[in-house]
Order: structure tokens, then C-alpha cells, then sequence
């Protein structure tokens, strides 16, 4: 396998909300905002890629010419067909969105655990919706059934989080989905290998980093984009895949220590799988 060298941001996004409210979540950005940031890298030749593209990229080290981009959004809010939509479409984008199935539907989100801090006028996307956005250049992937905790759940349980969410999709689209997304991107050892059990090509989650060879398939790194980054920031972010320098040293520290211990954990779980 030829792993590439390139550095390729995937930008995480949720929802899009009209102003700041300290009781929604950081994690969803301004919509004027969002429109900011995709004028800018439209006006700095940027071209968005599909999952696919970034996979044969980190796996098969295909070159991507000029600055290529991926547009990724958690969970399946109606904001992103009213508002993300129109703004992808006006500069030619495409984007990614990893799906909460158990929701698809439904008025609001009180029935998920991550309901908390959601944006109280937004909801989640109905399956003709979803149809739409495909057709306007959106691809839907795999998110978790209910966006349970995958370190909260283990054996068949976990199998069915990972499964039902999967599984839905291609009932109602016809799609069967090669990627994933941690909810909160929490998982474990045992995690990882049911999702290279069950065949997906690579998984995502929220260590912040470029997507590059370097990666583990199983773990992709992304950057967050969030309510309080402003566009110098979210320049920053997409050229250095963080908001400052002295965040990047922060970051690749943090990271240092996570994998550290997710080792010793993988270590550990191998062990007491080889003594059962």
C-alpha cells in the first residue's frame, strides 16, 4: 500500500443555528458563519471530496490535485437542508453526513441521549429529506443507531448499535455505508475490531489532526469547527488543522497521551481475549 503524505482537512460540523445561545452547544455553528467559510475556500480553490476519494487518498496514496477538502456533519439536523444545503449548492459542494438513524423522523431528539444541549427550533431530518440531500450531493453514512456510548456498550448490543444504524440506511436509501462515525467519538479496543469486523473501510472520530497515512483507518482524525471560531480561526484550522500554534502543541501532547493509553487498554483487552 502506497500511504499517502498528504495532508487532507475533514472538517466536523452539526447544526446550523441563526445566533449564539450559551444554552446550545458549542458545537453548532452560525449559519452566516458556515456561509463564510465555504465562500473562503471556494475563493482559495479548495474542491470538496467524497469518502471514497479520501480512502483511495490515505490507502492507495492517490494524489488529489490542488487543496481538496471533506465536509463532514454529525448527527442529521433539518438545519442542514434548510441552510447547509443551498450554501454547499451555490459554490458546487459536496458534503458528508453521519447519521443518528433511531431519530430520522421523529419531532425532536428527546428520545437520544446527546438531546441535551441541541438546538430547541431544529430537528432531525425526515428519510425524504435525506433522499433530497443525496441527490444535491450529500453522501449518508453510518452514525449509530441511538448515539449510544460505544465504550458504555459491549458484545451484542454494541453489534446492533453499529448494525441498526448501518442497516437503516440501506432500507430507506439504498445505500449500503462503508464508514463510520463515533458518537461523541468515544470507543474502545473491542469498538475497533467490530468495526473491522463488520467491513468498513475506516471510521471517524474527534481527535483533532489532518486525515493523512499516518492515521489509523479505524480512528480518522478531524477538525472541529465551532460557534466561537471566527474566520481567521477557521483559516488556521484548515491550513494547520488548528486554531493557533500553541494549540497544535497542546493538541499533538494530548493526542501523545490518549494513544498512549488506548494502547496499554487494546494491550490489555487482547489479553483477556487470548486467556478466555
Amino acid at each position: 500500500m502506497a500511504f499517502t503524505k498528504q495532508n487532507i482537512p475533514v472538517l466536523m460540523y452539526h447544526a446550523l443555528i441563526d445566533e449564539k445561545d450559551p444554552d446550545i452547544h458549542f458545537v453548532h455553528v452560525l449559519k452566516d458563519e458556515f456561509s463564510n467559510q465555504i465562500k473562503w475556500l471556494y475563493d482559495n480553490g479548495y474542491k470538496t471530496l467524497s469518502l471514497k476519494e479520501l480512502y483511495d487518498c490515505l490507502v492507495n496514496g492517490t494524489k488529489i490535485p490542488g487543496k481538496a477538502v471533506v465536509l463532514t456533519f454529525d448527527d442529521g439536523y433539518y438545519s442542514l437542508y434548510t441552510y447547509a444545503t443551498p450554501i454547499l449548492q451555490q459554490y458546487g459542494f459536496n458534503a458528508v453526513l453521519f447519521l443518528t438513524t433511531a431519530a430520522v423522523g421523529e419531532a425532536t431528539y428527546a428520545s437520544l441521549p446527546h438531546c441535551a444541549a441541541y438546538p430547541p427550533d431544529d430537528r432531525p431530518l425526515t428519510w425524504g429529506e435525506l433522499k433530497e440531500m443525496e441527490a444535491k450531493g450529500w453522501e449518508i453514512h453510518a452514525h449509530g443507531h441511538r448515539h449510544y456510548n460505544h465504550t458504555l456498550h459491549k458484545g451484542k448490543a454494541l453489534e446492533e448499535e453499529i448494525s441498526l444504524s448501518r442497516q437503516a440506511i440501506w432500507d430507506h436509501l439504498q445505500f449500503k455505508t462503508e464508514f463510520y462515525c463515533y458518537p461523541y467519538g468515544k470507543y474502545n479496543a473491542e469498538t475497533l475490531a467490530k468495526i473491522s469486523e463488520l467491513g468498513f473501510k475506516a471510521a471517524f472520530g474527534i481527535e483533532q489532526g489532518f486525515a493523512n497515512g499516518k492515521n489509523d483507518l479505524g480512528r480518522v482524525c478531524r477538525i472541529g469547527i465551532f460557534v466561537f471560531d471566527d474566520i481567521e480561526i477557521f483559516r488556521q484550522k484548515v491550513r494547520i488543522a488548528y486554531g493557533s500554534r500553541k494549540e497544535a502543541v497542546k493538541f499533538k501532547i494530548k493526542a501523545v497521551v490518549s494513544r498512549s493509553e488506548s494502547l496499554l487498554k487494546i494491550v490489555r483487552w487482547c489479553k483477556q481475549l487470548m486467556a478466555k
